[in-house]
């Protein structure tokens, strides 16, 4: 692993693995015959292992790559375990930096949201002891991870930013909503996934429901105050163990931030993650008849729910959504101040999700690739490329999966999955556009229409069920705007005019062009 920092990455080595290498290059001699066999047997049973054990850790470290902890969405975990990692902390301050209220990400699966929403929640969030009380921050562990207060912990590129951090870091409440497991049919289904979702969110400020006792419980406190936080616990409690009804869940954030507001002395972030998932469950059923006035209720709910959260909520300060399709149901977001969206064609924050080229060869270079193993992972893993700006990004999972063992394959495969839309990959029109694209045929895509509205969400869904009454081309283009959301197909830059709305499309590299071979029923 080389030694120093760079740009891209940072070497980190645990702190077990530190206390280790401090015993390298210690020699042990066998003992003379002037020892005492007292003093032979210590020095076998107390210095022999621990030589023996960095022997093997510096042989080992010296014979493998740097290891990067994967397979999750923790922020701290990344940092402490890893010794190589791409360091995107500088979307904090983008994010903190932005003009915007609300900012919504999208971008596809794997690419990071989940990691920086939990990083952005890290930097940001107050720490909370068990019993209610706040720790002191020069102590709290997020203010140890990004002032670099941990000798085995590297130093951030956000901590370069002393007047941000000082500004942000451990200073504010974090609402945290993830919708990774939301969606349904129904109406009635979709206020049962944001009953969880909030219930989720509760829980992390359990420590609430220890304040409300306190002051219950003090003598001194008068009886208008202990009957407010009773009521406040009880609010609490419903919310939490998933006992609210519809209305009282649709008030359960504004209610939290309030709260949060109170105890804090700051209001809140809020972060929503793959927002999307709630809304595309309502369109996802190929096997039951989809009622519209059912999932017109359901997107009246969703809506009433973020108009409650985010447009009415004066406890609130900024809030970060992020989805991997782009939902023109934004009529959903259309009262909101200050909204910002950024998909992965255009966006204020496109270095911060994926990996950019540079980043890839400091990660070839830190593994020792040669010229042709860099333009290996290139053709595998990267090419999505962007408007106005010669910049292409790559799959930033696949790209880690694939360094340790430089074994390529479609590591993106399983997280590619369209669910209940997969099917129509056997439809004839679409399979033969698939096809042509795939040997190279330019295809046309309007760049302005890449948003799913309702309709579309509804034609979808007809689609599946062979009932469409969209016209083949029609078709054929509403597909294809749904797999350029989930990362199937870039703009191929060659063949398209800067000046144009209209894109000409390709599969970007060869990871998804063996997925879609296999989707297309393509033998290989």
């Amino acid at each position: 692993m080389p030694h120093g920092r760079t740009s891209a990455f940072q070497p980190c080595v645990v702190q077990s693995h530190q206390n280790l290498s401090s015993y390298q290059g210690v020699v042990f001699l066998l003992p003379c015959v002037m020892f005492l066999w007292s003093s032979f047997v210590f020095q076998v049973l107390v210095f022999l292992p621990y030589h023996v054990a960095a022997s093997v850790y510096k042989k080992y470290q010296s014979q493998r790559n740097p290891y990067t902890s994967l397979g999750h969405s923790n922020f701290t975990k990344l940092v402490v375990e890893s010794e190589i990692f791409v360091d995107k902390t500088l979307f904090i301050k983008d994010f903190l930096e932005s003009p915007s209220d609300v900012v919504m990400v999208t971008c596809p699966r794997r690419w990071g949201k989940s990691m920086n929403i939990d990083m952005l929640k890290t930097f940001l969030q107050v720490a909370v002891g068990k019993n209610g009380t706040r720790v002191d921050k020069s102590d709290a562990s997020n203010a140890k991870l990004f002032r670099a207060g941990d000798p085995h912990v590297p130093k951030l590129e956000i901590a370069k930013h002393r007047g941000l951090m000082e500004r942000y870091l451990g200073e504010h409440p974090v609402i945290h909503l993830s919708f990774s497991s939301s969606g349904g049919l129904t109406y009635k289904a979709v206020a049962a996934s944001l009953r969880i979702v909030v219930s989720s969110a509760f829980e992390e400020h359990i420590y609430l429901t220890e304040i409300f006792w306190q002051i219950i419980r003090d003598p001194d406190t008068n009886i208008t105050t202990k009957d407010l936080a009773k009521a406040h616990l009880d609010t609490f409690v419903k919310l939490y163990s998933q006992t609210a009804n519809e209305i009282e869940v649709l008030q359960g954030l504004p209610f939290l931030s309030a709260r949060l507001h109170e105890f804090c002395g700051k209001k809140v972030f809020i972060l929503m993650d793959e927002f999307d998932k709630i809304i595309n469950g309502l369109f996802s059923s190929a096997f039951i008849e989809i009622s519209s006035k059912d999932v017109s209720l359901g997107m009246q709910y969703i809506q009433e729910f973020i108009i409650l959260s985010l447009e009415k909520n004066e406890h609130f300060q900024k809030a970060l959504i992020t989805g991997v399709t782009r939902p023109k149901t934004s009529k959903i977001f259309a009262r909101l101040d200050k909204f910002q969206e950024n998909h992965m064609l255009h966006s204020d924050f496109y270095n911060h999700f994926g990996f950019t080229a540079e980043e890839v060869f400091e990660l070839c270079s830190a593994f020792n690739f040669s010229p042709t193993q860099h333009a290996h992972i290139t053709t595998c893993y990267g090419g999505y490329a962007l408007i106005n700006t010669p910049i292409t990004l790559f799959n930033s999972d696949s790209v880690l999966r694939y360094l340790p063992e430089q074994i390529a394959q479609p590591y993106w495969e399983k997280e590619g999955d369209l669910g209940p839309y997969e099917g129509l990959f056997s439809e004839k029109n679409i399979n033969n556009t698939l096809m042509a694209i795939l040997n190279g045929t330019a295809h046309d895509l309007n760049l302005n229409d890449l948003t799913l509205t309702t309709e579309d969400l509804f034609n979808l869904s007809h689609m599946v069920r062979g009932d469409t009454t969209l016209a083949p081309e029609e078709s054929v283009a509403l597909f294809l705007r749904l797999i350029f959301s989930h990362g199937y197909l870039t703009i191929d830059k060659e063949r398209t005019s800067e000046s144009k709305n209209i894109a000409a499309v390709k599969v970007p590299n060869e990871e998804i062009a063996i997925i879609l071979r296999e989707k297309l029923g393509v033998e290989t």
